[in-house]
């Protein structure tokens, strides 16, 4: 079971995310704004991955993945509408738009090959 952040100021997303992650068995934790993402990597919870907005009030998604590449978090996905605004750093994927099948094969296909090692 591997632990997630999911950080978006879109409760929708937040929850479909959270939905979806959930289901397959893995831990989530939701942020609404970035400073709340920034704040959760801080705290010393160890995530396996962090799916965070590009655009949010506090910190936006580029602050967030620095922060939790800082933290030694190996898989950042960025979820937004202009992937030409996302930072592009090494270990950052981008996705543009993130759909269910997006999720299943981005998300839950990485994460359940890392819960089998």
């Amino acid at each position: 079971m591997a632990k997630v952040l999911i950080a978006d100021d879109n409760p929708a997303i937040c929850s479909l995310l959270n939905d979806l992650i959930k289901s397959d068995g893995h831990d989530v934790i939701t942020a609404h704004n970035g400073k709340a993402a920034i704040e959760a990597i801080s705290s010393g919870l160890q995530f396996d991955l962090v799916i965070t907005d590009l655009k949010m009030p506090g910190a936006d998604g580029n602050r967030v993945a620095a922060a939790a590449k800082e933290a030694g978090i190996e898989r950042v996905v960025i979820n937004t509408c202009s992937p030409h605004d996302a930072r592009h750093l090494p270990g950052i994927e981008v996705v543009a738009k993130m759909t269910v099948r997006d999720v299943e094969d981005r998300i839950l296909g990485p994460l359940k090959a890392k819960v089998r090692l």
